[in-house]
């Protein structure tokens, strides 16, 4: 299982997938930087995962340009001070897909793609090292433990 090719393999799917996910993650917030149309907002719901996390997203309800009433999650919103329902939040989001979504206090999300475009490098060099076998996964101890 942990020959040179099929971690290779593994590694490329990685890559890959990571680099698909950095297209979308960056178009998302692109389209939002280039025609996000801002807009009022009411909080009409607040999730968390716990008490003392901050791994939080509310859901918020706007009339988007069209008129039309939209309920959508947010995650790219500011938590100082923490969210409540009934909360009247600024959101910028993109009126050919009302579904990206930011708090207009944050902005696009361009960290994500960023991240992910990262993780697909260190993917992509680690497929190319373990393919030329100048890193063998076999051999490393903490692995194998």
């Amino acid at each position: 299982m942990n020959s040179a090719q099929v971690s290779t393999v593994l590694l490329v799917l990685v890559a890959v997938g990571t680099t698909a996910g950095t297209w979308f993650a960056y178009g998302a917030a692109h389209a939002l930087q280039e025609r996000g149309v801002q807009a009022s907002a009411v909080v009409v719901d607040v999730h968390q995962a716990t008490a003392r996390t901050d791994n939080s997203y509310v859901t918020v309800s706007f009339v988007d340009q069209a008129g039309q009433e939209q309920t959508v999650e947010v995650a790219n919103y500011r938590w100082s001070p923490r969210p409540r329902v009934g909360d009247r939040p600024v959101v910028l989001y993109d009126p050919e897909d009302p579904s990206t979504i930011a708090d207009v206090r944050m902005g696009p999300d361009f960290l994500l793609s960023w991240l992910l475009a990262a993780a697909a490098v260190t993917a992509g060099v680690l497929a190319w090292l373990t393919w030329t076998r100048r890193l063998d996964w076999s051999k490393l101890r903490w692995l194998t433990a």
